[in-house]
């Protein structure tokens, strides 16, 4: 039950993320197309930091592969099997791994939906400092591949000897059984051996008796 739980609260989370960016794309695009915020200026929100400028990209980040809508759309969907796959074959219960795919997940279905319906990704949020304009699905990707890469750094190696551990833990434990019935065994033996031996002195003392009786 708290596996599908925990399944479900990923679901939940990864479309709370994909209506949030769906939604900040359509709202900037329609501002900008009624002329409520100026194309060239956009909204101040820190002056000389950060603008709201609303621009459509039919490339990748940085404007990589511009144009090439359908290789890009292929390219999202492979690598999202890719991490589904993953996702599904790592059996992992960590954070980082866990926060990343929810990111990565809302990221590249967030973009995939402007190029496959749009043919082109919104972008709105610049930084003076960042070479680009960007969105918020661009942001979950970045942050969910680096708390991916994290935990393949730091975490992933440790998780990988757990299972050799526990093995050797159980082969330690049933090696320890096996010594303990030998043990047993023995005692038994012993027992019986020193039951015998009792039994036959036993044997050998009411035969003196009984012959010293006849003598008398």
């Amino acid at each position: 039950m708290k596996k599908y739980s925990r399944l479900f609260l990923k679901i939940g989370i990864i479309l709370i993320l994909l209506f949030i960016d769906l939604w900040s794309k359509s709202l900037m695009e329609d501002l900008t197309k009624n002329g409520i915020l100026d194309f060239e200026t956009g909204l101040t929100i820190i002056p000389h930091i950060l603008y709201f400028n609303y621009q459509s990209n039919t490339g990748a980040a940085f404007s990589l592969f511009s144009g090439q809508t359908i290789f890009l759309i292929i390219f999202t969907i492979v690598m999202l099997a890719v991490m589904v796959v993953v996702d599904c074959k790592l059996h992992t219960k960590n954070d980082w791994f866990y926060v990343g795919m929810i990111l990565f997940y809302a990221g590249g279905i967030g973009n995939l939906v402007d190029r496959i319906f749009l043919g082109h990704v919104r972008d709105f949020i610049y930084l003076t400092f960042f070479p680009s304009v960007f969105n918020f699905a661009d942001i979950c990707l970045v942050v969910g591949i680096i708390c991916i890469i994290v935990y393949i750094l730091f975490y992933y190696s440790k998780e990988k000897q757990l299972p050799q551990k526990e093995s050797m833990t159980e082969l330690q434990e049933e090696q320890q059984k096996l010594d303990g019935i030998k043990e047993r065994k023995v005692e038994d033996g012993r027992v019986v051996e020193k039951s015998q031996y009792e039994k036959e002195e036993h044997v050998e003392k009411w035969d003196d008796d009984k012959d010293t009786d006849q003598r008398k």
